[in-house]
């Protein structure tokens, strides 16, 4: 009997600390979408950061290296899409491959996403409403708020991909601009269960403090 890969959604979101999470015991408030996902996958309660600044820190999960060998040291250093990634190895493995949201790690042909068959980011740290956002190399305004919007690309890829049998790895990038609390998270989870799709969750909490929004909508994911 072949083994069937699972699906993988990487969400990574800036500004959510242990102690601001109702799974961890947070006394300051609840965060019951977040908890969801806690309580349904695995919540590592021993989870240590090779670098804590945003940018080395991303390209440290991304490449699988210590700041030191991959040099994106600071919020300014690009990385070299030359570099090996997750999304690379997955696709020899026969994974379909996506990058959607916050990018910040360079611009242009040396510096833009490699590894993923559709990528769609934001330039610098992006806007809330109306986004400028580069889709395989090629910039265009996209109309609405940007959580919306990324969660749609999402839902596109998984739902009408060019290859409807290949497993898929999509990486979502929340910005502390887009990542206001559960409001991501809410949408993202109720799109997977719309969908029907196998998720591996993977949730890496930043070490910052932030304060979330409670939303009406929490009843959608019940």
């Amino acid at each position: 009997m072949t083994k069937v890969q699972p699906n993988i959604l990487f969400i990574m979101a800036d500004d959510h600390a242990a102690n601001a999470i109702s799974a961890y015991g947070s006394k300051i408030n609840t965060t019951p979408n977040i908890d969801r996902i806690g309580n349904e996958g695995i919540r590592l309660d021993h989870c240590y950061v090779t670098n804590s600044i945003c940018t080395p820190s991303r390209v440290a999960i991304l490449t699988g290296t210590y700041n030191h060998v991959n040099r994106v040291t600071t919020l300014k250093t690009h990385l070299d899409n030359r570099l090996p990634n997750v999304a690379k190895h997955l696709q020899v493995g026969g994974y379909q491959t996506a990058m959607i949201g916050k990018w910040h790690l360079g611009e242009g042909h040396n510096h833009q996403p490699t590894g993923f068959d559709f990528w769609s980011v934001l330039p610098g740290q992006g806007d809330y409403f109306d986004p400028e956002m580069i889709e395989m190399g090629e910039c265009a305004t996209e109309s609405g708020y940007i959580t919306d919007i990324i969660t749609e690309k999402i839902d596109f890829f998984y739902n009408d991909p060019p290859d409807s049998i290949a497993q898929k790895l999509v990486c979502v990038n929340l910005s502390d601009l887009s990542a206001m609390g559960s409001v991501p998270v809410a949408y993202t989870l109720n799109l997977s269960l719309n969908s029907k799709i196998n998720i591996t969750w993977l949730k890496i909490f930043t070490n910052k403090l932030f304060k979330e929004f409670i939303l009406d909508n929490d009843q959608k994911l019940k």
